[in-house]
């Protein structure tokens, strides 16, 4: 790829965007990496309560959302109590 040369008063735009592409790619990791601790959690719910897997992820969700936490929170403390 070509890349022209930066004119000062488009350096602050062009930041802003690899900025903003850093942080969706730090948030794309992230989710991934708590993905397994979400898919156990999903599963202790299944098989605990007996509910289907989009009730159980709905579940994981609204609790996250209630606490104001992230649901890899929530799963991990369900993964703990079971």
């Amino acid at each position: 790829m070509l890349v022209r040369p930066l004119r000062p008063e488009d350096v602050g735009p062009t930041l802003d965007i690899a900025v903003a592409r850093f942080r969706e790619l730090r948030r794309l990791r992230r989710a991934l990496a708590d993905r397994p601790v979400v898919e156990q959690a999903k599963t202790c719910l299944m098989t605990r309560d007996g509910l289907s897997e989009p009730d159980a992820f709905g579940w994981l969700r609204r609790r996250a959302m209630e606490r104001r936490v992230r649901i890899d929170d929530v799963a991990r403390s369900v993964v703990e109590s079971a």
